[in-house]
């Protein structure tokens, strides 16, 4: 419930915030994987970033979401992730006639760079 809390209520307020390093900190603190060199923008959204990795020098730009309730979310080194765009590790089967949840890691290797309004659904590597 706490942890709720801080998730859901206090992360969009500190991710508002314009310090890299209160950002990066906080999130952190949320359970996040950060190495050395990752800068995370303003307005980014987390869902479970306790199963979030982000590599040496990784570039989460502004309004990106990032989603590590399925399966765990790796984002290699040196990866460029421009504005807007959605990562998903968790979505919901078409074909099930119960519309049931699917899920699958997302892998993002070494000096990728994703553009804006770009989709990754689970499974991707």
């Amino acid at each position: 419930m706490l942890y709720d809390f801080k998730l859901h209520l206090l992360a969009p307020m500190v991710m508002g915030i314009p310090s890299r390093r209160i950002r990066k900190w906080y999130l952190k603190y949320l359970g996040l994987k950060a190495e050395k060199g990752v800068s995370i923008l303003k307005d980014v959204t987390f869902m479970a970033p306790n199963n979030i990795e982000i590599g040496k020098n990784s570039v989460i730009n502004t309004k990106v979401l990032l989603d590590g309730r399925g399966a765990k979310l790796i984002i290699s080194n040196n990866v460029d992730i421009a504005r807007e765009c959605l990562i998903w590790t968790m979505d919901h089967d078409p074909n099930s006639p119960t519309h049931s949840s699917r899920c699958s890691e997302v892998v993002i290797e070494d000096h990728v760079w994703i553009a804006s309004r770009a989709i990754i659904l689970p499974g991707v590597h």
